[in-house]
């Protein structure tokens, strides 16, 4: 298990595994030692969610992981619409200093991602590093997508953004190196 892996690397970060009994996906979050932590439930009608807040100097940073279910199906679909609309008012409440980062289940191009944007008031981290898509690893890379997002605040920047190596997932990772503004 990679929360085995994870506590044996000893890589000096709090490791909270989210997830409910008996569910094949959970959330794995490794974070600084006394980062406030919070799960909003992994159940298909709960909000799919995680937060972690990064104390610092000039104030927290709020980070949301979030991996809303997949719209397979219409009420799918109204479930995972539900979860980003849920996303983004979380993100909108939290203010300039906050992240949301994911699997999302949508595209840039959804209503769901669209409405996110609007209501969230979030940037996406790809203008000005192009289209990486992220699904799937497997199979044809002209039919891959970017359903792996990280969004952020004003108060926050992106420095550095790219596609990590594969590591065992359908999904490639995302490496986002975020900068505070001013």
């Amino acid at each position: 298990l990679w929360e085995d892996q994870a506590r044996a690397a000893d890589l000096g970060y709090e490791i909270y595994t989210v997830g409910q009994p008996g569910l094949i996906f959970s959330t794995l979050v490794l974070a600084p030692p006394g980062s406030g932590y919070q799960s909003f439930g992994f159940t298909t009608t709960e909000p799919r969610a995680v937060e972690v807040i990064l104390e610092r100097p000039q104030g927290p940073i709020r980070v949301l992981g979030t991996h809303p279910i997949s719209p397979v199906t219409a009420e799918r679909a109204a479930l995972r619409d539900a979860q980003m609309a849920w996303a983004a008012q979380w993100a909108a409440d939290a203010g300039g200093a906050a992240v949301v980062a994911g699997d999302l289940n949508s595209t840039q191009w959804s209503h769901a991602f669209r409405a996110f944007v609007s209501v969230s008031g979030m940037q996406d981290s790809t203008r000005g590093f192009g289209l990486q898509p992220t699904f799937p690893m497997d199979g044809n890379p002209l039919v891959r997508v970017q359903i792996d997002h990280l969004l952020h605040g004003g108060d926050l920047a992106v420095i550095d953004r790219r596609l990590g190596p594969r590591m065992g997932s359908d999904h490639a990772p995302l490496i986002v190196q975020l900068a505070p503004v001013g």
